[in-house]
């Protein structure tokens, strides 16, 4: 099924397919398509997720690598819609296959996982809960930055304010929004990093390997034993498996 959400004047829709790569993913932004496209190669999912913008009669959806300021003249005024219309339809679409899974699994467990990936220098740590408490289902939590080793010129220790045409402060907006989408309890931690575009992307793998592992959970809750960089938890929040959240030396 087709998840949809929208942000002021973008329209997002996504599907995700359990073990059924390959993906198609046009946000209108070139860096976030390489982002998500993670999921593809880290959690083998088949992801389409297509962004577009509300027009008259229907919407113009941009195609992969596109970037959707071309046509207004390098303005880009839509970035943080695009950040929250494509975290929320694609949390939403992964949603649909936890409860697909849940359904052939017969069971609902709660769904806990910690995984920690390194990209060259940097090292990223997830913690992912599918089904937490009520009290923070959708919570989401980003200590990403400062993306990278050198502060911003405004002095606010923020790190780079873009990769490529991806404003890093729109980085936890995404990630909120795709924790409402999916009903989760997520966190996103920096360990280590210098270069920003390692940082994110570590950030990006950390959350593909930690849903696959949270999701293998749910169908075989053994699933996780072995998998390096992983821990799998029961519902007394024990850890079944794995490795536990120390960066590497």
């Amino acid at each position: 099924p087709m998840s949809t959400a929208s942000s002021g004047a973008v329209v997002a829709e996504a599907t995700v397919l359990n073990l059924l790569p390959p993906s198609k993913v046009a946000t209108g932004i070139c860096f976030l398509d390489h982002m998500v496209d993670q999921l593809t190669s880290h959690a083998m999912l088949g992801v389409t997720l297509r962004c577009g913008l509300v027009g008259e009669s229907a919407p113009r959806f941009f195609a992969p690598l596109e970037d959707y300021a071309r046509e207004l003249g390098g303005q880009r005024p839509h970035d943080r819609d695009i950040a929250v219309a494509c975290g929320t339809a694609l949390g939403l679409a992964l949603r649909a296959v936890v409860k697909e899974v849940e359904g052939a699994a017969g069971s609902a467990a709660r769904g806990m996982a910690v995984f920690c990936a390194p990209l060259d220098e940097a090292f990223a740590e997830a913690k992912l809960t599918l089904h937490p408490p009520a009290a923070s289902c959708g919570r989401c939590l980003v200590s990403l930055a400062p993306y990278g080793a050198h502060a911003s010129r405004g002095g606010d220790g923020a790190g780079r304010r873009w990769i490529g045409r991806f404003r890093t402060e729109l980085t936890p907006v995404f990630w909120s929004a795709l924790a409402g989408g999916l009903g989760c309890d997520l966190s996103l931690r920096r360990v280590r990093g210098g270069n920003a575009h390692h940082q994110l992307e570590s950030a990006f793998k950390s959350f593909a390997r930690v849903f696959r592992a949270a999701l293998d959970s749910v169908s075989d809750p053994g699933g996780g034993a072995g998998v390096p960089g992983c821990a799998t938890f029961g519902e007394q929040g024990q850890s079944e498996a794995g490795a536990g959240a120390a960066a590497p030396p």
